[in-house]
């Protein structure tokens, strides 16, 4: 309440805007959890050039308070046009906490992060948008700017992969842009190589699958073209002894929507191909007679070829 009293009191003179607000104030002193009151007084004082008391009214309602959405975006805007970035991805995240399978939210708070400059907070919020809306390139293409900027130059490569294939419309910019990523960071390496053929088996539950080694260890992978990320069960990261990122992301894939830890997994081999620091998400919920399942980064560094039957060949991707 420290704001509101010092409004109250005799201070500052904010020109024409004095008077509005110390009786704004004092409507808000009276009534501490009045919404309406605590938006007006921080429009006042947004336009008595006073953006840092605008902020902190807003922050100090939402503490003591239940702020409403139009509150919570007005505290955003402002922070985020007087470039208080951190008090714009303060008042972002309770959106982000109430509605976990939006990207919205996400969006904004990561453009926050952006402006401030900390690259790794918005690969997180922009990562997870994306895989709550994949088809939305725009997000997509702030993450991989993003992962240059993080140094992780290979992981925007396989970004630009996703959005090449789920995007028609910027196939040519992706192009653009994985071959300059790998020119610059070095991504070449990552190509799949070799040669494979081999025939599908199907699972229990109707999907079909191939028998591949994830490093030292066979596994049955099945095939999810609108996934953006492979998926791999909890068992068999366990025998794989990966190391998982502490904060869990949600994404839909063939197992459905669930949360899963990402992690990078070792060389995926089929005969002779092979693909090298593959992401991927290790969740719970594995079907019965599957190990995981390949997404589009894995789908955009091979080329398939199938013979309408059962056999298939893989070969190194041209994009």
């Amino acid at each position: 309440m420290i704001l509101l009293l010092a409004a109250c009191e005799s201070g500052p003179d904010y020109g024409p805007w004095t008077r509005p607000i110390r009786e704004t104030a004092e409507d808000l002193a009276a009534n501490p959890c009045q919404a309406k009151a605590a938006l007006a007084l921080a429009q006042l004082y947004e336009r008595a050039d006073q953006d840092a008391l605008a902020v902190g009214v807003l922050a100090e309602f939402r503490a003591r308070c239940p702020a409403d959405d139009l509150l919570r975006r007005e505290a955003y805007r402002i922070a985020m046009d007087s470039m208080q970035w951190d008090a714009a991805a303060e008042a972002a995240t309770p959106a982000v906490l109430d509605n976990p399978s939006s990207a919205r939210p996400l969006i904004d708070r990561a453009a926050a992060w952006e402006a401030k400059g900390d690259a790794l907070a918005a690969i997180s919020d922009l990562r997870q948008a994306f895989l709550l809306d994949p088809r939305s390139v725009d997000p997509a293409k702030r993450l991989a700017a993003q992962q240059e900027k993080a140094d992780q130059g290979c992981k925007a490569w396989d970004t630009w992969g996703i959005i090449w294939w789920l995007s028609r419309a910027t196939r040519g910019e992706a192009q653009v842009a994985r071959a300059r990523i790998a020119d610059a960071a070095g991504c070449r390496k990552l190509r799949a190589s070799g040669h494979a053929e081999a025939r599908h088996v199907e699972t229990p539950d109707g999907l079909f699958g191939f028998d591949m080694l994830v490093g030292d260890h066979s596994a049955v992978l099945g095939f999810d073209s609108s996934a953006p990320y492979t998926v791999i069960s909890a068992a068999l990261a366990e025998k794989l002894l990966l190391i998982q990122e502490p904060t869990p992301v949600i994404m839909t894939s063939a197992w459905g929507t669930s949360a899963g830890r990402p992690v990078q997994l070792p060389p995926v081999r089929i005969g002779e191909i092979e693909v090298r620091e593959l992401d991927a998400l290790v969740m719970e919920n594995a079907p019965p007679g599957i190990d995981g399942i390949v997404g589009i980064n894995f789908l955009t560094r091979v080329d398939l070829d199938h013979d309408g039957e059962k056999k298939w060949s893989f070969d190194p991707s041209g994009i």
